[in-house]
C-alpha cells in the first residue's frame, strides 16, 4: 500500500466488524438492478421491490411470470423487509435499507435509490463502484488499488472487510499498530482527506479543497 499515508488521531479499527457477509456493491454482475425510479430488482433472489415492500407486479414486469410465482409461494403475504442478494436490509417501515440484518450501519446508497430520499445538495451522483476509488455509501469511501475503506473518523478494518472482502495488504501496512494513525490518508489518486479538519483536498498540501470528496465522505 505504498500511497496511503496514515496520521492524526486513532479511531476504531473495527468499524462493523459483524458484517464480512456483505461483498459486492449494488450493481456488480448486474444482479440487483433499478429498471425505473423506485424499484429494485434483484435477479439471484427473484423479486423486485418498491417503496412498499416485495411487489408481485413489479416482479412479473421486470423477472417474468415465473420469477413472480416463485415469490408468491415463497412469500405468500407481502413482506414489509427484504434482504437483497448482496446482504443488504432494506425496512419499508423505516424506509431504509442497512448493510446487514443487524442494521449497524445504513447503506443510503441503496436507501436513496429505493425510497428517493436522494440530497439534493449532491454534487454528482457517487463514483461507479468498479472504479479504484468508490464511495458503496454515502459517508463510506473505498479504494481499491490501496486496499482499505474509511468513514468519516477514518480508515476502518470493518468497512474494509465487509467492502473489499481482504484486509491482509491493509493488516500489513498497519503492522503491530503502535504509533499508528487512522484518521488521515492519501488515496491512491491523490486526494487527501483528513478526518479532524472533515475536509478532502486535491492533495497532500491542501491547496485545494476537492469538494465532492469532502461532502460524499463527510456531509
Amino acid at each position: 500500500m505504498n500511497k496511503m499515508k496514515l496520521s492524526i488521531a486513532m479511531v476504531c479499527l473495527m468499524g462493523i466488524a459483524g458484517c464480512s457477509g456483505f461483498g459486492q456493491a449494488m450493481a456488480a454482475g448486474g444482479k440487483i438492478y433499478s429498471p425505473q425510479s423506485g424499484v429494485l430488482c434483484d435477479r439471484q433472489e427473484g423479486f423486485c421491490a418498491d417503496r412498499n415492500g416485495l411487489s408481485t407486479e413489479l416482479t412479473t414486469r421486470f423477472l417474468g411470470e415465473y420469477a413472480a410465482d416463485r415469490l408468491n409461494d415463497s412469500h405468500p403475504h407481502r413482506r414489509k423487509s427484504f434482504t437483497l442478494s448482496n446482504g443488504v436490509l432494506c425496512s419499508v417501515h423505516e424506509h431504509k435499507c442497512f448493510i446487514d440484518q443487524n442494521k449497524s450501519f445504513e447503506d443510503r446508497r441503496t436507501t436513496e435509490m429505493l425510497y428517493g430520499e436522494s440530497v439534493s445538495n449532491e454534487p454528482q451522483p457517487l463514483p461507479d463502484t468498479n472504479e479504484a476509488i468508490f464511495f458503496p455509501a454515502k459517508g463510506i469511501i473505498c479504494d481499491r488499488t490501496s486496499n482499505f475503506c474509511a468513514d468519516p473518523s477514518g480508515i476502518s478494518m470493518g468497512l474494509t472487510q465487509v467492502y473489499i472482502g481482504n484486509t491482509t495488504a491493509l493488516q500489513s501496512a498497519l503492522g503491530d499498530m503502535k504509533n499508528v494513525n487512522l484518521a488521515s490518508y492519501t488515496l491512491s489518486n491523490g486526494v487527501f482527506c483528513d478526518s479532524q479538519r472533515r475536509k478532502c483536498y486535491d492533495d497532500k498540501y491542501r491547496s485545494r479543497l476537492n469538494k465532492v470528496y469532502t461532502r460524499n465522505l463527510f456531509h
